[in-house]
């Protein structure tokens, strides 16, 4: 069903300047995202179909939007806002939190927690999901830490994070494989940040998105890469920082992110970040344009 969306433009800070940098990256814009349709909110994860953002949120539901981008991929507008209920789902919480969602050839990879698993949508998002073979321990995260962080590879395999799951503070479990067939591995933490995205650059290189919450310091946001080369059985991934978040400047609870390659080759990242149908948060939608 067809809803109203629209974009407010935000400042990073009231001084930030029209195109501020954030460590390695260039902020191309930020638009808070607003709808009057109560289902809109808690956007968890994000990818593009080719044409549109779709979004799943940690209330079972998948949502849709154009968004309007210059030629250099700054947002200008936003519209054609979509929500459904996501397939396959019995309505409730323990069984609807969807968390990230990637686009692979057989269809719509969407990942739950507290009810750990891994669901293929091979037609449409409202349709009948077919559950993947998730690997051993999965089901053991932590209920509402589990698997946040999704990507496609190059090859075709998944790569899989947990946000707490973990044998220590300092380093999380990962997984690599399909369906049936995965290989163990690590993810290394740092400090309080936790995995809650992930996105595949074109050259095989994996962004992803972590989190830092704590009641003193509020939210904040981290953007690490990690190397294709390192991806591989048995190794800890340990990503290399491009940019840091946290207030002053503007930032909300990002969770998260989809790119878009530009004609010249650059790469666009769009960060979403989660309400959590909170009044006191907002959607905000950042651009960053990556290194060259």
């Amino acid at each position: 069903m067809a809803g109203d969306l629209q974009a407010v433009p935000r400042a990073l800070a009231p001084d930030a300047g029209p195109r501020p940098r954030l460590g390695e990256t260039e902020v191309l814009g930020i638009m808070e995202l607003r709808s009057s349709d109560n289902r809109f909110g808690g956007l968890s994860g994000l990818s593009f179909d080719g044409k549109n953002l779709v979004a799943v949120s940690d209330k079972g539901r998948w949502l849709s939007f154009r968004l309007d981008v210059d030629n250099e991929g700054r947002p200008t507008n936003v519209g054609q806002l979509e929500i459904g209920e996501l397939g396959g789902l019995d309505g409730g919480k323990q069984d609807g939190d969807s968390e990230e969602i990637t686009r692979t050839p057989e269809g719509w990879v969407v990942s739950f927690e507290r009810r750990h698993r891994l669901m293929l949508y091979p037609d449409t998002l409202s349709g009948k999901p077919v559950r993947l073979a998730a690997p051993q321990g999965y089901a053991r995260q932590p209920g509402n830490g589990g698997g946040e962080a999704v990507a496609r590879l190059t090859d075709g395999r998944l790569l899989l994070l947990s946000e707490e799951g973990g044998n220590d503070d300092s380093t999380g479990w990962a997984w690599l494989g399909r369906s049936g067939a995965w290989e163990r591995l690590s993810y290394r933490r740092e400090g309080l940040f936790h995995p809650t995205g992930a996105a595949t650059l074109p050259n095989g290189d994996v962004l992803v998105t972590e989190r830092r919450f704590t009641w003193m310091g509020g939210v904040a946001l981290r953007l690490v890469r990690l190397k294709a080369a390192d991806i591989r059985s048995g190794a800890v991934l340990n990503g290399a920082e491009l940019f840091r978040l946290e207030p002053p400047w503007l930032v909300d609870n990002y969770e998260g992110i989809a790119l878009r390659q530009r004609e010249d080759g650059r790469v666009v990242a769009y960060l979403v970040s989660d309400d959590n149908f909170n009044p006191f948060q907002a959607t905000l939608l950042m651009a960053v344009l990556l290194p060259d």
